[in-house]
């Protein structure tokens, strides 16, 4: 999948509809951020974790975690809550985990939300590769915040 109709199609329009909650939930570097992730995770193609691990969709969210964003941490945020709930449909959790676009993009998006980091500048590739390691992909990851930076960076930056 091309990221800039990820970027155009999915993440943009998913970020300008939670932001009616949260205004400053989107921005340039938020739906670069995001965009890339669905890039350096699964290079915007599998819909399921590589040797079989619970992850799911582009974004590549395990289950554990997007219950972790709806259950817990949209519990007490009632505007974004009914957000992401207007993305949402009545199938299973996993199967909208790889099948809608739209709440892969808005979990993924409060994941780093959640975070009290600030989100680097839309200019800051190493930023972007070192914030994406620590929130998303965590210490316990096999990513690598200099291949985020580099995939990052060719994305956006022209470098």
């Amino acid at each position: 999948m091309l990221m800039s109709e990820v970027l155009d199609h999915v993440v943009h329009p998913t970020l300008i509809h939670l932001a009616q909650a949260v205004p400053q939930i989107h921005s340039v570097a938020a739906c670069r951020l995001v965009t890339c992730t669905a890039h350096v995770e699964s290079l915007g193609d599998y819909l399921s974790q590589i040797g079989g691990g619970p992850a799911r969709g582009i974004f590549q969210i395990e289950p554990a975690t997007a219950l972790d964003v709806l259950d817990r941490y949209l519990e007490t945020r009632d505007a974004l809550d009914e957000a992401v709930w207007e993305l949402r449909t009545d199938q299973d959790l996993e199967f909208q985990l790889a099948s809608n676009l739209a709440l892969g993009a808005a979990i993924c998006r409060i994941k780093y939300w959640m975070s009290p980091d600030p989100l680097p500048d839309a200019s800051d590739a190493v930023g972007m590769g070192k914030y994406w390691k620590k929130i998303y992909n965590t210490a316990g990851g096999s990513g690598d915040p200099d291949h985020f930076a580099e995939s990052y960076s060719d994305l956006y930056l022209g470098d």
